[in-house]
């Protein structure tokens, strides 16, 4: 390879002073950097693995290889063509991460041509999180009785860092201010909102990068079967009670996780709460919505197929008419006998429900509107999921701003129903 440049370079400059031409010495120096650029050849394009499709089981990740040996890969989720800026593969990525993007990807190595960009043909998808609960609650079609999603599995990396299988994060073991122990021994800390991002950007722990989770990330902890706290505590020991993500709720606000029962509320940034740090690619949280024209809704991303409209209303294109309220057991109900487009339908698990919520939004109700028009603004939506701290209340959505909380089974809220893997 060495002599082929020598040689080059020997005939570039023999051109060089032979030709008086300024503009044509350019071109003479253009044509032999590009053929010493392309004399290795061009890179072989990328490939995946596995084939798109909807996924369940876990660990599940999408490799990319090239048989040019030596090669980097470059690749890109957002739909445009990846360059040497785009995310360096260098090992497996989750589906998770991936989820509902279209994945591209290309080769470069020095003295070669650049590979074709090579494109996913469709989309990976990734059901929710199992919400842990397996009770049925003597209701069929319950959370508890079907148990949809993911299952959970985590690995403790016995250096003070967790893995959750599930979603390829990589999670801090222990609070701010505990030993990163086996135990996690010590006392807890707490910390503002400020400083409990500055704390996870400057941990130094297991020489990996951290930061302050997003809302979404740290919702994926909550084990719905259980209560003080609502995590698994053999995994994570001595968990505290209110913990911080990074997702904003307006300008004083941002949204807290309450892993002592499990609600998801905004809380003033000036309070002080525990922090536990996560390391991993943040998930992009984008809709991937389609409208299949029958009163149904897909969501690329999970593989769930949602009804359009709300309860009560008609299932056209703008949900016309008046959604109606019902008790838990006859939202219950009401989605196992729906009929529409040909599918089985059951009411939402929360994991589920809490899957279209869009936290972004500024404005109730806290969904994307043009996807599920006429959706309630203020008010809330039932999910399948027994609350086990009181089993006679159940978990719900409130529309408004996307909070998490339960309500009593006899109260009357409003009713999306769902289908899917």
């Amino acid at each position: 390879m060495y002599q082929i440049y020598l040689l080059m370079i020997l005939i570039l400059f023999l051109a060089l002073g032979n030709c008086k031409d300024t503009k044509d010495k350019k071109f003479l120096l253009l044509g032999a950097v590009a053929a010493a650029n392309s004399s290795g050849g061009t890179v072989a394009t990328p490939t995946f693995s596995p084939a798109e499709g909807t996924y369940s089981n876990t660990p599940l990740h999408l490799t990319i290889s090239t048989t040019t040996s030596g090669a980097n890969i470059y690749f890109s989720t957002d739909g445009n063509n990846p360059t040497t800026s785009s995310n360096l593969y260098s090992t497996a990525v989750h589906i998770w991460f991936l989820a509902g993007k279209t994945v591209k990807a290309f080769a470069t190595k020095a003295g070669f041509i650049d590979s074709a960009v090579a494109t996913l043909p469709g989309v990976f998808s990734y059901p929710p999180l199992k919400t842990g609960q397996t009770n049925s609650y003597s209701t069929t079609g319950s959370d508890g009785d079907l148990q949809k999603g993911v299952a959970r599995s985590y690995t403790d990396n016995g250096d003070g860092t967790v893995t959750d299988n599930a979603t390829g994060l990589v999670w801090q073991k222990c609070s701010r201010g505990q030993n990163n122990d086996t135990t996690c021994s010590g006392t807890a800390t707490l910390a503002n909102w400020i400083n409990a991002g500055s704390y996870c950007s400057s941990l130094s722990l297991a020489g990996k990068t951290w930061r302050l989770p997003s809302r979404q990330e740290l919702e994926t902890l909550l084990n719905y079967s259980q209560f003080y706290p609502t995590i698994d505590t053999t995994i994570f020991p001595s968990t505290g009670t209110f913990y911080w993500s990074s997702t904003k709720n307006g300008t004083y606000n941002a949204w807290r996780v309450n892993f002592s029962h499990g609600d998801v509320i905004p809380h003033n940034k000036a309070n002080n709460l525990y922090v536990r740090c996560v390391s991993g690619q943040s998930k992009d949280y984008s809709s991937n919505f389609t409208d299949n024209g029958d009163g149904t809704v897909t969501d690329k991303a999970t593989g769930l197929v949602w009804q359009k409209c709300s309860r009560g209303q008609n299932n056209d294109a703008t949900c016309t008419g008046t959604a109606t309220t019902s008790n838990w057991s006859t939202a219950v109900s009401d989605c196992n006998s729906l009929t529409l487009a040909g599918k089985t339908w059951r009411l939402p698990n929360i994991n589920e429900l809490k899957s279209i919520v869009d936290t972004t939004k500024t404005t109730a109700p806290s969904i994307d509107t043009t996807i599920f028009p006429s959706t309630v603004a203020f008010d809330s939506y039932w999910s399948s999921t027994t609350f086990a701290s009181n089993t006679s209340s159940a978990w719900v959505v409130i529309s408004s701003d996307g909070q998490i909380t339960n309500g009593n089974k006899t109260s009357n809220f409003y009713v999306r129903c769902v289908s899917g893997p």
